[in-house]
């Protein structure tokens, strides 16, 4: 189970930002959402990030984005090249709307285990 679902220990905590006030009862050391928002969506506030054992990210992506390039290289026999009879603003734009929903889902799933 992970630090959003624990209820106990709960107590109420309040947050202003910009004239507006919201109050939610709250974990102990879990950054209180706006009430009334989607849980798990953009009203999380959270704290600033901790240094960890865990590897930085970037070179991840950067794996991640070569190993895709390989993949296109495989599957269309030629690297993305501009120029190439598609929009790619349309097809980047569909791309970031299935990311959307995969992100949502994930937030979803999260807040219910």
């Amino acid at each position: 189970m992970n630090e959003h679902h624990l209820t106990h220990q709960e107590k109420p905590a309040t947050v202003s930002t910009q004239s507006r006030e919201f109050t939610h009862q709250v974990p102990t050391g879990v950054v209180p959402r706006r009430t009334g928002e989607i849980t798990g969506a953009a009203g999380l506030m959270q704290q600033a990030p901790q240094a960890s054992q865990h590897p930085a990210i970037w070179p991840l992506v950067i794996k991640d984005m070569a190993d895709r390039d390989n993949f296109g290289k495989e599957k269309y026999k030629q690297r993305l090249q501009g120029f190439n009879g598609r929009d790619m603003l349309m097809d980047a734009y569909q791309e970031v709307l299935d990311l959307a929903v995969y992100l949502r889902g994930a937030l979803y799933e999260r807040d219910r285990c």
